[in-house]
């Protein structure tokens, strides 16, 4: 089926995705600024981070409404509200919109576009609803933490990166404040889901510590495995799913 854009529901579709990934920009940097606020920086870099991928999105979508420029599209669709304090709310309330994104409604606008003859938007929203899912993953697994009482400890010892300066440890609680920087708990986050974390060569952490170390030890990927271990920098420590409840782990490959 052919039909003029002007006259088409992807046009339609088209306005309400960059209007919903426009909202959801917002609304993830709003949460930010809450997180910030509740001194939770390592959430607030999430969030900060998923607002830029969403601005990514909105400018896609608009960019495949320059046939209509300089007209008015008249809308109608239903954005979410929320409006709380909590920040575990609003990250399940962050997973549930991503999903219903990517789930129901951008597969729906694809094949609508498919139908009307508009193979990029198609393709457009179709490569853009499984980015909007592993958002979902991402602020489920740490709504789950949150809920849990587990953003800042483990069952078992394992690696915690400072997103302000990098310093990294192995113990079964982030430190309270950063023996590096100084900076408080809240820039703390799991080895394995910090940004540019490079899959671990050995098994995930234990009670032990990694390779059956003492907890409190760091040795790089590729050491041979003997002599005393050693603090190293970010890049040179890899981590993957250690410490982390099997639900939660198993959404991530890293976080950023």
């Amino acid at each position: 089926m052919s039909i003029s854009f002007s006259e088409s529901e992807t046009r339609q579709n088209l306005m309400r995705a960059f209007a919903g990934e426009s909202q959801a920009r917002s609304r993830y940097t709003i949460a930010a600024e809450l997180c910030r606020q509740q001194q939770l920086y390592a959430l607030e870099a999430v969030f900060t981070f998923t607002a830029g991928q969403e601005h990514a999105h909105g400018a896609l979508f608009w960019k495949q409404l320059q046939p209509s420029s300089g007209t008015q599209v008249p809308l109608q669709a239903d954005y979410p509200v929320d409006v709380t304090n909590d920040v575990s709310q609003l990250l399940r309330q962050a997973q549930q919109h991503e999903y219903a994104e990517a789930g129901s409604i951008y597969p729906v606008f694809a094949e609508a576009a498919r139908q009307e003859g508009f193979s990029q938007a198609a393709a457009l929203f179709q490569s853009v609803a499984p980015i909007e899912q592993s958002h979902g993953d991402r602020f489920g697994a740490l709504a789950d933490l949150m809920e849990q009482g587990k953003l800042f400890v483990s069952d078992a010892a394992c690696g915690w990166m400072c997103l302000n300066c990098g310093h990294i440890q192995e113990s079964p609680e982030a430190p309270k404040t950063c023996p590096t920087c100084g900076h408080p708990q809240g820039y703390f986050l799991r080895l394995e889901l910090a940004p540019y974390t490079l899959p671990q060569r050995a098994g995930g952490c234990t009670g032990a510590g990694a390779r059956g170390r003492p907890a409190g030890s760091i040795r790089a990927a590729g050491d041979a495995g003997t002599g005393p271990p050693v603090r190293r920098s970010a890049s040179r420590f890899h981590g993957k799913n250690a410490g982390l409840p099997r639900e939660t782990g198993a959404l991530f490959g890293v976080l950023f």
